[in-house]
């Protein structure tokens, strides 16, 4: 999918996303435009991963970069230790320092990181100059696109066609200067989107007509925009108010193949909604600290007046299981279709081992699909769609609740990627057999913690508010205790704490508890107001707990809820 340069300062913006109405032969043109714009992209790819494997072939370049290896090797302990002391220094109170012999440590430290610094620019130098000379910069990408577009020019724009180029160049660009470990082609049922730079040219929406129109000449279509019949709180309108950047045509599957939709990409920050009787906003925020625990599958808040421990996005996994039924479909389709490329006992065979006609000249499998494996493939990207489109709305609206709650939000600040991935160390259990390696991958998928903070970050800057996130590794809101100052480490699986009072707490709404107390420096808690504010909080808490034994929804074994049988 294209995205806009996030290194040009474009202010804030908003989208507003609108259906298309079209007929048979206009919906085969934007399929086709799809395909062209994909190939384009596809071809600037190939052209520069060629590049790419000539550019490191080089001497030069494998000199330069192992030169730069051996420089980070010898200064990189040096330059972690100066970043934990600067850290040091940063973190003391007011009117106090470092020690003599840590500051003298600094000092020498920073001649270190002086001279890192000296012996790294030249290499730098060397190797800024490579890359330029084959040619990676974004323009160069938008240059090379121009070439590939010719044969589609009737239906692909100057302007789309750099947009295509910008997102292939956002991949060398990490490759080259970032994190990225491989350069990938783009598949077609996973290219989504096509875009303009402006709402002048190649992709335009006409606010008179409503209509969205694209391609050139005698192969111009305009599409018409559908509006919803209803819009209580005039957000719609608001929206179309306001000057459009560029527009974008988006893809989105379903079981009877895609269907097509406008995002008009809007100047300003997205409209807030407001009651029309009373003029009042609807998800007003409140006043207050909110304290949020964060967890693969749930969330526990804390507030003034109100506790909670929730589920998030509620329904989103419950799809997993038609997802499943798919995929075990697609794998007995492929199987029948593909024979060749199994042993009678069901094993795949290696790619080396495959025969010619089984291969593609590239050296891939030459899988071949059936017209039923291909509606299953379509059912399955609808399936991950509908979750997704569940799991957003999910988020929006536990996001609005949770703005009267405060004006001030604190959070742990989590490592998402971190937790989904798989365990390193392979451990035994008491019988000696290994213990899955596997985290909390599934849940983050089917969850998504990270997108909800985002949301909800968005919409409380929106009004004003603040969102803060501690240092979790010297906070560490599971372990501490308030009553004594102390912490204490507690197993993943315990989730009720005893505090030294004999009161019985939930671990994460616990957590959110002190959360909300947290210190200026956001790397602990402040014990005084944590003291001041317990019986209030102990006595939401017990009814929150109380309130979910009785429920009869089916709670995740994590929130540590022991119910109540009907």
């Amino acid at each position: 999918m294209s995205r806009w340069n996030k290194s040009q300062t474009t202010g804030s913006r908003c989208i507003l996303t609108l259906p298309l109405v079209y007929n048979k032969p206009q919906r085969e043109q934007l399929g086709k435009t799809f395909q062209m714009v994909n190939n384009i992209k596809n071809m600037t790819i190939s052209w520069y991963d060629t590049q790419l494997h000539e550019m490191i072939r080089t001497r030069v370049w494998r000199e330069n970069q192992q030169a730069l290896r051996a420089l980070h090797e010898e200064y990189d302990p040096d330059l972690k230790a100066l970043q934990a002391l600067q850290n040091e220094a940063k973190n003391l109170k007011e009117g106090k320092t470092l020690s003599k012999t840590k500051q003298r440590k600094l000092n020498h430290l920073l001649v270190r990181k002086e001279e890192f610094q000296g012996k790294q620019q030249p290499l730098i130098e060397v190797r800024n100059a490579i890359i330029k000379k084959y040619k990676f910069s974004r323009s160069e990408f938008e240059k090379r696109a121009s070439i590939y577009r010719k044969p589609y020019a009737a239906y692909v724009g100057s302007m789309v066609s750099q947009r295509a180029a910008d997102d292939a160049w956002v991949m060398f660009e990490s490759y080259l200067y970032g994190k990225g470990k491989r350069i990938t082609h783009s598949k077609a049922e996973e290219f989504l989107a096509i875009e303009g730079k402006t709402n002048a040219t190649n992709i335009v929406f006409d606010r008179k007509a409503m209509t969205v129109s694209l391609g050139l000449g005698k192969h111009k279509i305009s599409l018409k925009v559908k509006c919803s019949r209803k819009d209580p709180y005039g957000y719609e309108e608001e929206a179309l108010s306001r000057r459009v950047c560029y527009c974008r045509i988006i893809r989105k599957a379903y079981p009877e193949g895609w269907r097509y939709f406008t995002q008009l990409v809007l100047e300003g920050p997205p409209p807030v909604k407001v009651k029309p009787e009373t003029g009042e906003l609807l998800h007003a925020m409140g006043e207050g600290r909110v304290g949020l625990d964060i967890g693969p599958q749930t969330l526990a808040y804390s507030a003034n007046k109100s506790v909670g421990l929730v589920e998030l996005a509620e329904g989103a996994q419950d799809l997993q299981g038609e997802i499943r039924r798919v995929n075990r479909a697609m794998d007995r389709s492929r199987r029948a279709t593909n024979p060749g490329m199994y042993t009678k006992d069901g094993q795949i065979i290696r790619k080396n081992k495959l025969p010619p006609e089984l291969r593609t000249k590239y050296g891939g499998r030459k899988w071949f699909k059936s017209n039923r494996y291909r509606e299953l493939e379509m059912h399955r990207r609808h399936l991950y769609r509908k979750q997704a489109d569940l799991r957003r709305e999910r988020h929006r609206q536990l996001a609005n609740k949770l703005l009267a709650a405060g004006n001030e939000f604190y959070v742990e600040d989590m490592r998402w990627r971190a937790l989904a991935r798989k365990s390193k160390k392979a451990k035994k259990n008491k019988k000696g057999k290994y213990i899955s390696r596997k985290r909390f991958g599934k849940s983050i998928a089917n969850k998504s913690p990270g997108s909800f903070l985002s949301i909800l970050e968005q919409k409380v800057k929106a009004q004003g508010g603040s969102f803060k996130r501690l240092i979790t590794w010297k906070a560490r809101a599971s372990q501490y205790h308030h009553m004594t100052g102390k912490y204490k480490k507690k197993k993943l699986s315990q989730r009720t704490d005893v505090l030294e009072d004999g009161s019985r707490v939930q671990r994460d709404l616990y957590s959110a508890f002190l959360i909300q107390h947290a210190n200026k420096t956001l790397d602990g808690f402040n014990a005084r107001l944590c003291k001041k504010d317990y019986a209030n909080f102990l006595r939401m808490h017990n009814e929150v707990m109380e309130a979910l034994a009785r429920s009869d929804k089916k709670l995740p074994s994590s929130m540590g809820v022991r119910q109540k049988a009907a």
